[in-house]
């Protein structure tokens, strides 16, 4: 749920490149040409289902896939060249000089694409099954799919609070009183004879009975005792982010609470969505410091920095109005946005380029948060100015077992998919690119099943940005003990960084 956009100042990025200025091994030299007279090297006609997979592989791929060995194999020279043409004259992708390869001659003119370069973008293009055998029909369909494949995660209930009082489960997790992680928590700074039994105690069995938030205070005591010695550390620099969430977060059956009228859905799957950008699944048990670390509770924890996220995303990269049952946010523009133009353009911005497209995929008063990786548009037959359409996207699922692992499983039976229907108003001289679409509707079932509302991206710094708010009302909403800063080899860091980077092994 999004509660307020900040406008956070983004600190610059200056980006390096180590270069010899040699090519890359095997790669074609500059000058290298695999194009004549309508043809390309291997017989590759203008037009044909062979050339608009290859154009379609440059158009459509992102650098990290064109270079990429496991994926095109173009080396890091070529594709950056790809790049830098599709880029135009401004230097910027998403843009309105941005270039799309047409044709095979005008991908041929890109400096270092020659023959070795045309082999490898065919055999990528075949291994998608973007090589039709049949011309299409109309106007030729859009998909693509990100570099990312997500990973289902569960949506970390407030009202039930699994983050800070656990669940029961087959490792020997349990779930524990309000009053009970409050004891729990003050003996984390003590070190007084039934406080040391308390947490030796958990210990002798990896932490295996505590929820996600505990075992974080836990390691951190033990990280701390590894650091100081035991009694050697001021308490102010514990953290206690399992009493935070018990405090702030956790709704239980209190009726007064902030989110009580949310209960029903109120929760972390932003989070979870927005923390698929940038980690993969965990899928393994990890004893770090003494204390077991389940994919579960990596997820719980990672949904929990990761729903700070939702406050630092840029005004360009998000689209919508979240619709909710009460004053100012119910009215009929606010349930039919995301509109279908803009949310083509969302899919073309995002995943066409290799990123995932946070969506909320209802658009009544729920809230229900995932990360889509893959799309498919289909166009119909146009009618004077308009345009039908049919969408298939696919999504990872937050409704799943809380201690289920996905991306080890190849039949990934949780990963989703959604279809939709609109139509989109074509502008006079219409191009042919649905990105040009200048209005739309939703149409059929898509009526009450369309995204609600979009997250294209986040602001580059904001792990960082978010540390200057920790003493402001975003305290309400972040768990700041989570994200605390200890000195980690002379440097303040978040110290749950630490914590992912063992799990990790990075």
């Amino acid at each position: 749920m999004r509660i307020s956009t900040l406008a956070v100042l983004a600190l610059p990025l200056a980006l390096f490149a180590c270069d010899s200025g040699a090519a890359d091994p095997g790669a074609d030299p500059i000058d290298a040409a695999f194009y004549e007279e309508g043809k390309a090297d291997g017989a590759i006609a203008e037009g044909s289902p062979e050339a608009r997979g290859v154009l379609r592989v440059a158009n459509e791929s992102s650098q990290t896939t064109l270079a990429d060995k496991r994926q095109v194999g173009l080396g890091s020279r070529t594709a950056g060249e790809i790049i830098k043409a599709r880029k135009g004259r401004d230097g910027k992708l998403g843009t309105a000089d941005d270039v799309v390869f047409e044709t095979l001659a005008r991908l041929d003119a890109v400096p270092y694409v020659g023959p070795v370069s045309l082999g490898k973008l065919l055999s990528y293009a075949t291994a998608k099954g973007w090589v039709e055998d049949v011309e299409p029909e109309g106007l030729e369909p859009l998909a693509a799919t990100a570099d990312r494949i997500p990973w289902s995660g569960y949506w970390w209930s407030m009202q039930n609070g699994e983050l800070v009082l656990g669940w029961s489960s087959p490792s020997g997790r349990q779930i524990w009183t309000e009053s009970e992680v409050r004891a729990f928590d003050a003996c984390l700074d003590q070190t007084t004879p039934s406080c040391t039994a308390m947490m030796d105690g958990h210990i002798a069995d990896g932490g295996r009975q505590l929820s996600p938030l505990m075992k974080f205070d836990l390691w951190v005591r033990r990280w701390l005792e590894d650091q100081n010695g035991v009694g050697g550390t001021a308490s102010t620099m514990f953290t206690h982010a399992a009493r935070w969430e018990l405090e702030h977060h956790y709704i239980g059956d209190d009726p007064d609470h902030p989110h009580a009228d949310s209960a029903g859905y109120a929760g972390k799957c932003i989070g979870w969505a927005l923390a698929n950008f940038d980690w993969d699944e965990p899928t393994s048990e990890v004893n770090l410091r003494g204390v077991v670390f389940e994919p579960a509770d990596i997820k719980g924890i990672l949904a929990s920095i990761y729903n700070g996220a939702q406050f630092f995303v840029p005004d360009d990269m998000w689209m919508g109005n979240a619709y909710h049952d009460n004053e100012g946010s119910d009215s009929r523009e606010y349930y039919e946005d995301v509109y279908p133009h803009d949310f083509v353009r969302a899919l073309l911005q995002t995943i066409g380029k290799g990123t995932l497209l946070e969506a909320d995929l209802d658009p009544g008063d729920g809230v229900w948060n995932y990360p889509v990786y893959k799309y498919d548009l289909r166009p119909g037959s146009r009618r004077g100015d308009t345009l039908p359409v049919s969408a298939t996207i696919h999504y990872a699922d937050d409704e799943v077992g809380i201690d289920d692992v996905f991306s080890t499983d190849p039949a990934r039976p949780d990963l989703k998919s959604r279809e939709l229907t609109f139509e989109l108003d074509l502008p006079d001289g219409w191009d042919g690119s649905l990105a040009t679409a200048t209005g739309g509707r939703w149409t059929g079932d898509a009526v009450d099943t369309h995204p609600d509302a979009l997250i294209l991206g986040l602001e580059p710094d904001w792990r960082t940005a978010i540390q200057d708010y920790k003493n402001t009302q975003m305290n309400k909403e972040v768990n700041f003990s989570l994200i605390k800063r200890l000195k980690v080899d002379g440097t303040w860091t978040p110290i749950v960084d630490v914590l992912l980077a063992d799990y990790y092994g990075k």
